[in-house]
């Protein structure tokens, strides 16, 4: 998130006549397509939610296996 808003205020002072686009501002800036923009930042959103959930899952794991392992 401050990634979000630090790039959008040095945005507002190289480029008067940029245009915010949403969602799809928050990580595909560059992308010169409002939609487009729109659904790479929901995939890559998507993805890092993905990971996120997939490390809490090893962790619930691993937590089993040291159990087993003490056992």
């Amino acid at each position: 998130m401050v990634m979000y808003f630090a790039l959008h205020s040095a945005l507002r002072d190289v480029d008067e006549n940029h245009k915010n686009k949403g969602i799809g501002s928050f990580m595909a800036e560059y992308v010169e397509d409002a939609t487009g923009s729109i659904i790479f930042s929901v995939i890559l959103l998507l993805i890092g939610v993905f990971f996120y959930f997939s490390n809490i899952w090893i962790l619930r794991i691993t937590n089993k296996m040291m159990d087993f392992i003490v056992s």
